[in-house]
C-alpha cells in the first residue's frame, strides 16, 4: 500500500498566518478496502497543524485499480463550536447516499450477441465465455476483461455524548465491522448493508455545554434481486450472497454449458441495532 499528500489541499490561514482549518487530501493506492484507505490516510495525517486539530476523516472518491481519494479534516477548538456545531445535539443524525464506479474483472459475458465465422465454416459458439480459443474439454481456455462496476456506500454521522463512547460500546460495535445487516436497517432488507468502517470525530461541545462528538458509520450496498452468472439468471440473491457456476462441456455441442448455480454465503449476518442509529 501506498499514500501520498495531494497538491490540492485546502488551508485556511488566521491573521498570524496560523492554520485555522483545513483539508488534507491524501491518495492511497494498492489498497483492497476503503477501511484500509481511511486507516492509512488517518495513520499518515498530522494530528495538528499548528493549533487546528484533526477533526474528521472521510472517503472522498474509489476510482478503481485500488486507489482511494481521502480527506482529512482540521478546525481549531472554537470551530468545532460554531453556531452549527453548537446547536448540534445528542442523538441527531446525517445520512449521507454515494454513488461511484470500481474497476472490477469479468471472466463470462452477460450473453455472445454476435458471432460471424470466418470463410464457410461455422462459427463456434463460446456460449458466455470471452477470448475462448475454441476448444472443449481440457484444451479450453478463456480469457476476462476490466469492466466498470458501481458501488453505493451510504453513511451515518451520528452524535453522541462523549461519555456514551465508552469501551463496552466500542467493543460492540468494532465486531460489526464486515459484517452483514440480519434484518432490517435504515429502509434496507436484510442482507445489503455491509458495515465498512466506524470513526469517531475528537471531542466538541455544545452550547448547552454537553462534551459530544460524531461517529461516522460507512456501509456499502448491495441490493438483494436478481443475478446472472454464466449467461444464467437466479431470480432473488441477498446483495452479499456470492453466485457462482460449475460449467461442462456437452457431447456435440462446442460450447460449455452451465450444469448447475450456487449461491454461498461469505459474510456473517448480524443485527446492526447494537450501533445506536
Amino acid at each position: 500500500m501506498k499514500i501520498n499528500r495531494s497538491v490540492r489541499e485546502i488551508i485556511r490561514q488566521d491573521a498570524n498566518n496560523k492554520c485555522e482549518k483545513a483539508r488534507l487530501l491524501y491518495v492511497v493506492s494498492d489498497c483492497t478496502a476503503s477501511a484500509d484507505a481511511l486507516a492509512a490516510a488517518s495513520a499518515a495525517a498530522p494530528e495538528k497543524l499548528d493549533s487546528a486539530l484533526k477533526q474528521s476523516i472521510e472517503l472522498v472518491t474509489s476510482p478503481g485499480g485500488g486507489l482511494f481519494e481521502v480527506a482529512v479534516n482540521y478546525a481549531l477548538p472554537q470551530t468545532q463550536t460554531s453556531s452549527i456545531r453548537d446547536s448540534r445535539q445528542a442523538g441527531d443524525r446525517l445520512w449521507k447516499f454515494a454513488v461511484h464506479g470500481t474497476s472490477g474483472e469479468r471472466s463470462t459475458a452477460l450473453e455472445t450477441i454476435t458471432s460471424v465465422a470466418a470463410g464457410d465454416a461455422a462459427a463456434a459458439d463460446p456460449g458466455v465465455l470471452i477470448d475462448w480459443n475454441g476448444k472443449c474439454g481440457q484444451e479450453s481456455a478463456s480469457g476476462s476483461v476490466r469492466v466498470l462496476e458501481p458501488v453505493f456506500t451510504e453513511s451515518c454521522q451520528a452524535t453522541f455524548k462523549l461519555s456514551s463512547i465508552n469501551t463496552a460500546y466500542k467493543r460492540r460495535i468494532a465486531s460489526l465491522v464486515g459484517k452483514v445487516n440480519s434484518d432490517t436497517f435504515h429502509h434496507w432488507s436484510a442482507g445489503e448493508l455491509l458495515l465498512e468502517s466506524i470513526v469517531q470525530s475528537d471531542p466538541f461541545t455544545n452550547s448547552d455545554g454537553d462534551e459530544l462528538c460524531d461517529v461516522v458509520f460507512t456501509f456499502a450496498i448491495r441490493p438483494n434481486g436478481k443475478r446472472s452468472c454464466a449467461g444464467s439468471q437466479v431470480d432473488n440473491v441477498d446483495g452479499w450472497d456470492y453466485l457462482w457456476a460449475v460449467t461442462e462441456t456437452v457431447p456435440g455441442s462446442t460450447a460449455p454449458q452451465v450444469r448447475s448455480l450456487h449461491v454461498s454465503r461469505i459474510y456473517e449476518r448480524s443485527s446492526f441495532s447494537a450501533l445506536g442509529v
